[in-house]
């Protein structure tokens, strides 16, 4: 079900992936999916993911206030990025998130 429709019915998808360079057997009950190449703003959460929704609210709220040229590309893959800087226990923790965006 793409973005579109799951915006349209209140709901929202959540993927726990791997990169890949090739799909060759898909294991059962496993999905593909492709993250179109275009512009993102990548934002680092520094801490507890508790307090993950005060990165997003800084995200709508004050970046695309303080750059107007941009918005969000609507019905489109955001996602976060998770690697080596990433612990569930440190404060320290950080993760990025990807926010497809284009020029208005």
């Amino acid at each position: 079900m793409h973005t579109k429709e799951l915006y349209e019915k209140g709901e929202n998808r959540l993927i726990i992936c791997n990169e890949v360079s090739q799909v060759e057997e898909l294991p059962k009950g496993m999905i593909t999916e492709t993250i179109p190449k275009q512009k993102y703003a990548v934002f680092t959460h520094i801490g507890s993911l508790l307090n993950i929704a005060e990165t997003h609210r800084y995200i709508n709220n004050e970046w695309f206030s303080s750059n107007p040229k941009y918005e969000r590309v609507p019905f489109n893959i955001e996602f976060e990025w998770y690697d080596q800087r990433f612990s569930l226990v440190s404060e320290d923790s950080e993760l990025d998130l990807y926010i497809p965006i284009q020029e208005k």
